[in-house]
Order: C-alpha cells, then structure tokens, then sequence
C-alpha cells in the first residue's frame, strides 16, 4: 500500500515538475520573442525560427505584436479606419458590388464564433468582420470578394483585433491570397495543381489512386483559400497554422496540403475508387490531427521541392502574373527592414513619418539578402534527385 501511495506521488511530482518547467519554457520563449521584436531592425529570422517550434508563437497577445511584422503589415496606417459602429459600416460600402453576398457570409459564420459569448459581443465581432473586408475589397477594383476571405479575415480578428486584422488582411489580399482574388478561378486552379508534383514524387502509388478515381483536386480548395480556417473546429489549429503561413513561403498552404494527403495515404488506397466517396473522404478532414506534425512535414516537402521547381513542373500552367509566387522576393526585403513598434510610435509621437525612417536602416547582414541566409526556414534552394525528376516525367502523361 505505501509503495503504491509512493508510486502515485511520485508521478503526480512527476507531473508537477514537467508543467513547470513548460511554463518556464513558455515564459522564456516569450521573453525571446520580445527581444527579437524590439531588436532594431526587427529580428524577422528569430521569429520565423519561432514559428516553426512547438506552439509558434504561444498565445493570441504575442501573436498581435508578431503577425503584422512577418508580412509588414503596418498596423499604425489603420486605427483611423476601424468601425464605431454598424451604421458606419452599412453607409461606407452597402453601394459595393459584393455587399450582399459578404453580409450574408458575414452573417452565417456564427457557429465559429466563441461559444457562449453574449449577443452584443458577437454582433460586435461581426461588425468587425463586415468592416475589415469591406475596407479591403472597396480598397481596389482588382480585388474580387470571394466565399472564404471571410474565414481568413475572422481568424485574423478572433487572434488579433481588429485593427491588426485589417492591416494583415489588407498586405494578406495584395500577396499571399492575391491569386485567388481575382474575377474568376483561374489562378486559384492553377495554384491547386502545385499538390500534384509533391504527391506524385512522395507517393507514386497515391497519386495515381487518385487519378483512377477522378477525384481531382477540387476537395482541397477550402484549404488553400481559407488557410484552413473554414475545415477545423479547433480554433488553435488556424491559430497554430496562420503562424507557420505568415512566417513562410506564400505557397506554403499548398505543401501543406499535400502534406494533409500524403498523411492520409493507407486511408485511401484501401478505400473504392469511386469519385464521390472519395471526393467526400478527403473534404472532411480529420479534427484531431498533430498540428505539429503537420507542419514539420509540411516544412520538410518544402525543402525538397522548392516553390520555383513546382512551378516548372507542371509544364502545361504558366505561372508568370501569379502575385502568390512573384511577391516573394519584394516582400523578403521588406520584412527585413521594419523598426520595433516602440520605435514607430516615438516617431509617430514626434510628428515624424515611420516610412521615412526606414531609409536609413541596415539588415542584420549589411543587406537584404541576409534574410535568405537560412535555408532551412525559407527553403527555396533545395533540390530533387534524379530519381524524382524520372518518376515525374513517367507520369506527366497521365495528368488531367
């Protein structure tokens, strides 16, 4: 009896000792990523190490202090076009083409709302909402609404607030989802197609499964433009993986993708081939799926296939104009030049333009270029073997 009593202490210490020592490690992982911000320039290759370790960026406080930074999304340029109220809203944009269809997009995202939360607090962040991607989408006439920009932009309010939440959404429309906001679907199709080089290299096996059926890819395209938003129930995992998409690549959703059906292999090739289930099968994703395996993997195809050879690989797309692939290199340089907020604000306070200041500002190498030094976070200069490129041309001709 005493050795069990002993025994069940013992864990309990057990079990003690290891929550405290995540909460130090917690504690000193934000300290860190304070440090980084407040590093003059702003230590954009620490945060991006960040990103990629267990918990990213750990909780929704730090992650409105690190989000606008990864992107340069100035957050400063907007508390002046943030809503007081729903009237403000309805008279701005209810003249705007898609001001119907985003009010009822707007108002069918309830059940990813907080639950429990009171009716003025839910009418409140719906307000937000309608504002964020109204002011967006008024911002241009390029910019086309379309059903799943809500889920990004909500994500982003829920985490951020929503003054943060515009300016990301608004740099966010301008790079990362820029393809799929155009007046119709033709580059999201193609941005979907960049799965098909990964899942044929990994799993030959699957992707011709997959062909059999005719499934297409189609199922996927929630994913890509949500950034999965719109398919988990959790909102931790949108959270955990905003962190790991604004920190990377703007294809990175894409390896992530692959990475979602590569991990669900054996699953399909024991199932018929017979488009509807399939169809069907891959849509719904699994809920409880190890958010940080997902994005280890996701990371690891990145570096072995690099967005520059997806897009050589699929031979019948031509992938100049695609803001998601051509805004890399401008926004590499960009992020590598940002003051800390404390900065900003003592220029704001003194009359100064933040921008100006910028002028003047060195990377930590001496150059912009110092930010690529990292291969293993950016991962844009790995390369495929001989044997990859061989079962590539095999099947080329089998592609739909």
């Amino acid at each position: 009896m005493t050795r069990k009593g002993n025994k069940k202490k013992g864990l309990g210490w057990s079990k003690s000792k290891r929550d405290l020592a995540e909460q130090e490690y917690q504690r000193n992982k934000i300290r860190s990523i304070n440090e980084a911000l407040e590093t003059d320039p702003v230590d954009i290759r620490s945060l991006r190490q960040f990103a990629l370790s267990c918990d990213g960026f750990v909780n929704n406080e730090i992650r409105r202090k690190v989000w606008p930074k990864l992107i340069n999304a100035n957050t400063w340029k907007y508390h002046d076009e943030t809503s007081n109220g729903e009237a403000d809203v309805v008279n701005l944009f209810k003249s705007h083409k898609d001001w119907m269809q985003v009010v009822l997009d707007v108002d069918r995202c309830g059940s990813r709302l907080p639950m429990g939360i009171r009716a003025s607090k839910r009418r409140n962040i719906q307000r937000q909402l309608l504002n964020v991607i109204m002011c967006v989408i008024s911002s241009s006439n390029n910019l086309h609404y379309y059903q799943g920009f809500h889920d990004i932009c909500l994500t982003l309010i829920l985490s951020v607030g929503e003054t943060a939440a515009l300016a990301l959404a608004n740099k966010l429309a301008r790079n990362h989802i820029r393809d799929y906001m155009e007046s119709d679907m033709v580059y999201t199709k193609n941005i979907l197609e960049l799965m098909n080089p990964i899942i044929m290299v990994e799993d030959l096996q699957l992707y011709q499964a997959l062909q059999e059926s005719n499934v297409g890819n189609v199922f996927a395209i929630s994913w890509l433009i949500t950034w999965f938003a719109h398919d988990f129930e959790d909102p931790a995992i949108p959270y955990r993986l905003f962190d790991f998409f604004l920190a990377h690549h703007p294809l990175m959703p894409v390896y992530t993708a692959a990475a979602m059906v590569l991990r669900r292999s054996q699953e399909i090739l024991e199932s018929e081939r017979d488009i509807g289930f399939l169809h069907s099968l891959l849509r719904k994703l699994p809920q409880d799926i190890p958010v940080e395996d997902l994005i280890e993997e996701s990371m690891t195809l990145c570096q072995k296939y690099s967005p520059v050879q997806l897009t050589t690989w699929a031979k019948d797309i031509d992938y100049r104009g695609h803001r998601i692939i051509e805004c890399y290199d401008a926004l590499i340089y960009e992020v590598s030049r940002q003051r800390p907020d404390s900065i900003i604000q003592q220029l704001i306070d003194e009359g100064k333009n933040p921008m100006e200041s910028l002028d003047d500002i060195d990377t930590k190498d001496g150059s912009s270029g110092g930010v690529l030094s990292n291969v293993s976070i950016w991962a844009v200069s790995a390369t495929v073997g001989a044997a990859a490129v061989a079962i590539l041309n095999t099947v080329y001709g089998s592609w739909t």
